[in-house]
């Protein structure tokens, strides 16, 4: 009876050891060939270089026409993103990023722009730069996107100054770069935005920033707000950063436009349509250092801001401005931006001081002056000249006047300008207006469909919707102090849209 219990443990040990041996031999002959073919190493490299969708890639996306054989994979393999498993995408794509192809650009091609370029590179790395006498860019022609080609050494990112959050982004861009420098490719593709999506804060520019990114053919930077030039550039968040490194955060997208690669069957020649923007909505009315900007020392009121900056290096730029109701603006940056104790009797009482110290600072100062500083000179009941820091943002209300700057220098066909109220009634209408101002090609009813089900982003939160409206006095006290200025950017654009009234 022993002998027979043996035997049976002996068969079952003898059943289980094979079983195990032939499901090792399985799992190896299935892991080795894709080692072998580096497909592995390519997913994890494409997964940290760039996370996509199906949104985002096409099933019917163009092989590289120059693969080789090894690199051919069949279709319909499985491929993991970070959240998302997608079948029937072609492996190419994910080989493109470390192969030279015919999406590369030709290398005597490429050593002219480094040339063209070579002093506006040098000094675009410095920290310091007065962008008015930066040498003027020579963008390369068959790109929808302003970009050019610039020559890197190893280790492209080693002095940038990095946060915490980007640290990730610029590892992965340094193996990329890195594997292309050991190929010899010893130049890359650099972009600035096509567009920059201008507003106030409280006025939808996050939402709309990624519900545009939603379409196949717009790239992300590594983020949505650098504020460079009106921030970063000036180090007023804790360092400098040159303008080489703004464009830094651009360097994954320009990736994906390089690649972006089509025939124009009219010209027969190879066009690049995907774009990248910045939706930092500072850069439309955030001056507060335009005192020691190059050539406004010693004035009162600026004459050199953001648009002279930027119209030098993008004088074709496009710009969407988002804008909103100003009173309800005003109460929404309260609402989102107040630490302290918050309530509808706070927010009357700062709203009144601020009126007050504005209109006494116009009495006294140009106009001007009064808006694009955050600390100003007024006066108190005595006569004796103070100095007011806001508590309430009031003079970013002002929109005319920003507005009227931007267009002292730029094209007003080059804005767009939009109001929240109108995406709330009809976000796809709105949506498509842009995509043709932008000469975009329209979403399929799938991506509408993508873009139906998107949430809003930076919507109030759940303690300040249960606090409740402003009072009805301060609605009144705020539509009558930005009434002035909302008719005269009525008179100004020649629109009638902009006649806000408050209902409370």
């Amino acid at each position: 009876m022993v002998l027979r219990h043996i035997s049976t443990c002996w068969r079952i040990l003898v059943v289980s050891g094979i079983s195990l041996v032939l499901l090792t031999c399985l799992f190896v002959l299935s892991v080795i060939p894709n080692v072998r073919r580096g497909r592995l190493k390519y997913v994890a490299d494409y997964r940290r270089v760039r996370h996509r969708t199906a949104f985002d890639i096409p099933s019917n996306w163009d092989p590289d026409l120059n693969a080789t054989p090894d690199n051919n994979y069949s279709r319909g393999e499985e491929v993991w993103t970070d959240n998302f498993r997608r079948k029937d995408i072609n492996s190419t794509l994910l080989l493109n990023l470390y192969k030279n192809s015919s999406r590369e650009i030709q290398e005597e091609v490429g050593i002219a722009q480094v040339k063209k370029n070579a002093n506006f590179t040098f000094m675009s790395h410095k920290k310091y730069v007065d962008i008015l006498k930066l040498p003027k860019i020579e963008f390369l022609p068959g790109y929808k996107n302003p970009c050019w080609v610039e020559a890197f050494k190893k280790d492209p990112y080693v002095n940038a100054a990095k946060t915490t959050s980007q640290r990730r982004y610029y590892q992965s861009m340094t193996e990329y770069y890195n594997h292309r420098y050991l190929q010899n490719i010893r130049f890359r593709l650099r972009c600035l935005p096509y567009y920059y999506i201008l507003g106030q804060p409280k006025c939808g520019t996050t939402d709309l920033y990624l519900k545009l990114n939603l379409h196949p053919d717009f790239e992300k930077g590594i983020v949505k707000e650098p504020h460079w030039w009106t921030r970063q550039r000036y180090g007023r968040n804790g360092w400098t950063q040159s303008l080489a490194e703004y464009v830094n955060v651009f360097d994954r997208a320009s990736v994906e436009i390089q690649r972006s690669s089509k025939i124009d069957n009219t010209t027969l020649q190879i066009v690049r349509n995907k774009i990248t923007g910045d939706a930092s909505a500072s850069t439309l009315w955030d001056n507060a250092h335009w005192d020691s900007y190059h050539g406004n020392a010693g004035r009162e009121d600026p004459f050199y801001l953001t648009p002279q900056f930027l119209h030098h290096l993008q004088p074709d730029a496009k710009f969407i401005v988002s804008l909103r109701n100003p009173t309800l603006r005003l109460y929404s940056d309260y609402l989102f931006f107040s630490s302290a104790e918050k309530s509808a009797k706070d927010f009357h009482a700062k709203v009144v001081k601020a009126i007050d110290a504005f209109k006494t600072c116009t009495k006294h100062f140009p106009e001007r002056a009064c808006v694009y500083n955050s600390t100003f000179a007024t006066y108190d009941d005595g006569g004796e000249m103070t100095y007011y820091t806001e508590s309430v943002r009031l003079r970013i209300g002002l929109y005319v006047v920003f507005i009227r700057d931007w267009l002292a220098v730029f094209k007003k066909k080059q804005f767009m300008i939009i109001k929240l109220e109108e995406r709330s009634e009809n976000d796809k209408g709105v949506i498509e207006k842009i995509l043709d101002f932008l000469e975009m090609r329209q979403l399929t009813p799938l991506e509408e469909q993508v873009l139906a089900v998107q949430a809003h982003a930076n919507t109030r939160r759940k303690e300040d919707v249960e606090m409740g409206p402003m009072f009805e006095s301060t609605a009144k006290l705020l539509d009558d102090f930005y009434k002035p200025y909302n008719d005269q950017l009525i008179e100004l654009l020649d629109d009638a849209r902009f006649n806000w009234t408050t209902h409370i």
